[in-house]
């Protein structure tokens, strides 16, 4: 058996070990993001098997100089070619939004949108963060990260009540 004058050493040296860990060496958590905070909308009455998409109003243009925003040496690779049929699929994986899409929803009569952002039959062209589905709403991204989109596409973005019935966006 120890004698009391060692068993006393030992426990000093085990606390002065613990006082002396630096926040390094300390296991820590990051935190989590916190999710965008926002009401699913009501469904248009109108329309209650249309879907509505949370998003921005967006042209060929603004993906462009979004894209370019994010990555300024696109324009100097070759894959810009590529890159132009699918802008918001680089934007996704850049950003780390999985959700990001492109949609189409119906102007609302009271906003006026760029000629360029509309497409045939008056539909207009939505940079999609999610829709107001169970699976994709729940996956929406962080207000951080919103935020960060808003900034380089400057606009804000806002609910759209889109062409696709909900069985389309199923498939």
């Amino acid at each position: 058996m120890a004698s009391p004058d060692l068993q006393q050493t030992f426990q000093a040296m085990k606390l002065d070990a613990r006082a002396t860990l630096s926040p390094v060496t300390k296991r820590t958590r990051r935190p989590k993001s916190r999710l965008l905070e926002i009401s699913r909308p009501l469904r248009d009455p109108d329309y209650p098997n249309y879907c509505q998409a949370y998003g921005y109003y967006v042209s060929d243009q603004c993906l462009y100089q979004t894209l370019l925003k994010l990555w300024p040496t696109v324009h100097n690779t070759h894959n810009v070619y590529t890159i132009a049929g699918c802008p918001e699929t680089l934007m996704s994986e850049i950003l780390r939004m999985s959700s990001l899409t492109i949609l189409y929803g119906v102007q609302p009569p009271d906003m006026s949108i760029p000629e360029d952002c509309i497409e045939e039959r008056s539909l207009v062209r939505i940079l999609t963060l999610f829709t107001d589905e169970d699976a994709e709403f729940g996956r929406r991204p962080s207000q951080k990260k919103v935020d960060r989109l808003s900034k380089l596409v400057e606009q804000q973005p806002r609910w759209w009540r889109t062409f696709y019935t909900r069985q389309d966006l199923a498939l």
